[in-house]
């Protein structure tokens, strides 16, 4: 899971749930193995399914994480507010390492490294693994998230030397524009974001790169994860559908199907956080 092999490692938590069914971290793991490979709604369905069990936050937190890659802000705030309640129990280690999975996923940097900076305080055991969890990568270049690590692990050198570890799965910069490109291209000219049930996998196939790589191009070059990176060129294309008389016999709903949303709640959630708006609005400025 840590070096980003994330079919092995869910072959792996297969194993381990099978000799150990109740074991959280592989659970916990192999949910968020899901959303990594982007294939985001079929890792809500994982967390769902799980049991309700008093005292384990795994599907609490693993659903709003999902919401979260699944853009569907609304959702992943009211089980963030779930998760800052715990943070009043005994639970508080596990809570917080959750938020701060959520906050990152939700691109709130800096609110994820206010949560780190407090459970340093707390001297919070689980801390330790925040070097190594790959959802975390779009922190790694952040001075204040180094010094962060630096000080759950005590040394300068301990966080360098465990980025040092995975540098054969990273880019150098040549390469991350040349896939960068690639990306840009494809992305206009074969229009896979208009298949609903895209995923990390598949996008990643088409550029003939390693998943992880893709997810390195997305977060470095991009500035975004998977989930928003689709969904903004599907915002744009249903913008360009509104925009077209031709189109307007169609119901908003239709046209946000049309441009390869899959949900209502995730369309309606994504174009409000970009546009600032509702859809309904939107359309009515257009139209008149």
């Amino acid at each position: 899971y840590a070096e980003e092999k994330y079919e092995k490692a869910i072959e792996q938590f297969e194993k381990s749930i099978s000799l150990k069914s109740d074991s959280q971290v592989s659970i916990q793991y192999w949910g968020q193995a899901l959303l990594l490979l982007g294939r985001n709604t079929e890792g809500l369905a994982f967390f769902q399914n799980l049991p309700d069990k008093p005292g384990d936050l795994t599907k609490l937190g693993g659903t709003t994480l999902a919401h979260a890659a699944l853009a569907d802000m609304d959702q992943a705030k009211t089980g963030i507010a779930e998760l800052e309640s715990a943070l009043q129990t005994d639970l508080i280690d596990r809570a917080m390492n959750l938020l701060i999975l959520c906050r990152t996923m939700m691109g709130e940097h800096d609110a994820a490294m206010d949560l780190i900076k407090q459970g340093i305080g707390y001297r919070l055991p689980m801390l330790v693994y925040l070097s190594i969890e790959p959802i975390l990568k779009p922190l790694h270049s952040i001075p204040r998230f180094q010094e962060l690590i630096h000080q759950v692990l005590g040394e300068k050198t301990s966080f360098e030397g465990k980025k040092s570890r995975y540098k054969k799965t990273l880019l150098n910069k040549d390469l991350l524009k040349q896939y960068k490109d690639q990306l840009t291209q494809l992305m206009s000219s074969d229009k896979p974001y208009l298949d609903e049930n895209l995923t990390l996998r598949d996008l990643a196939g088409m550029l003939e790169i390693p998943a992880n790589q893709l997810s390195q191009v997305l977060n470095e070059g991009f500035d975004q994860n998977f989930a928003e990176f689709v969904n903004t060129y599907r915002l744009e294309m249903f913008k360009s559908k509104v925009a077209d008389p031709n189109q307007r016999q169609l119901t908003i709903l239709a046209l946000a199907y049309e441009s390869g949303f899959n949900s209502k709640t995730v369309f309606n959630t994504f174009f409000k956080k970009m546009m600032g708006q509702t859809p309904k609005a939107y359309w009515k400025e257009v139209v008149q």
